[in-house]
This record gives C-alpha cells, sequence and structure tokens, in this order.
C-alpha cells in the first residue's frame, strides 16, 4: 500500500455496546465497514476477534476495492493486547479483513499490524468473555457484534 508507519488516523467503531476507539498507522475509506459483522473470536492460544468481511461471512478476503496487497512491516511485530492487525489467508493476501487481539498471543510475524485500542477494549474483552455460538474455542461470536459505523478522524 505504500502507507508510512507514521501516518496515523484515530478512527471510532461504534457498536450497540459503545464506541471503540483505534489508532491506526493507514487510513480507511469512510463508510466501507458500517453494518459489517465481527465474524470470528478464538478464545484458546490466541485471543482475537475478527471482522472487515463485506459479505459478512469470514469468506470474504479482498479489499473493498476487489484487490488483495502484499505483507507489510513483520520483522519484530508482536501481538499484545489491543493489537489491531491485517487478517489473511497466507502470504501476501492482505484485503479487508483484520483482527483485533484482546489478550496477548503468540502469533507468528505473520500478519501486519497497523494500529492499536486507544479505548474500548474492555467492549471487547465483554464479547469475547461470551464465547462462541457453538461453545468451540473458534468460531462465531455468541453475541452478534456488528461495526453500525466506522468514523475516520
Amino acid at each position: 500500500m505504500g502507507v508510512s508507519a507514521s501516518t496515523s488516523v484515530s478512527v471510532t467503531l461504534q457498536t450497540r455496546l459503545g464506541n471503540i476507539e483505534l489508532d491506526l498507522n493507514a487510513l480507511c475509506k469512510r463508510g466501507d465497514y458500517d453494518n459489517t459483522h465481527f465474524f470470528r473470536i478464538t478464545t484458546e492460544g490466541v485471543f482475537i476477534i475478527q471482522g472487515g468481511d463485506p459479505t459478512n461471512t469470514g469468506e470474504g478476503g479482498k479489499s473493498f476495492d476487489g484487490d488483495v496487497f502484499e505483507d507489510e512491516n513483520l520483522a519484530g511485530s508482536q501481538y499484545s493486547s489491543g493489537t489491531v492487525a491485517m487478517a489473511n489467508s497466507g502470504k501476501d493476501t492482505n484485503g479487508s479483513q483484520f483482527f483485533i487481539v484482546y489478550k496477548d498471543s503468540q502469533l507468528p510475524p505473520a500478519y501486519t499490524v497497523f494500529g492499536h485500542v486507544a479505548s474500548g477494549l474492555g467492549i471487547i474483552q465483554q464479547v469475547s468473555s461470551a464465547g462462541t455460538a457453538d461453545g468451540s474455542s473458534d468460531g462465531k461470536p455468541r453475541d452478534q457484534f456488528i461495526i453500525n459505523k466506522c468514523i475516520a478522524k
């Protein structure tokens, strides 16, 4: 994408449970994430909630422009609580999907970190504490969790 790691934008994810404030190292288009679901949560080993799929199924992987893009800045990546990173299905397959780490997690440096939760992490932890819809450790959140509106400031 060619976006400088020093470029920063504040983003508010408005949800029914409250606002989640993110400090991101890249710009997102206004409205792209409106009415999209967090469709996946993991509750063992890796502690993430994943969203950003325009199809709301977890199957849509391309960006909102229809492209995928390369991994960036992977060296030394760490995934502590509050990290915001690109989700992917392998090397250089980044698109619109992203995840938020809600508890320190050991992941390989294969996911581009592009921001951090500035406030609202407790909301994500509240959703995660309810677990998955089917009781497994990786699946759809028990409580539907939707980004009603994404506001870049």
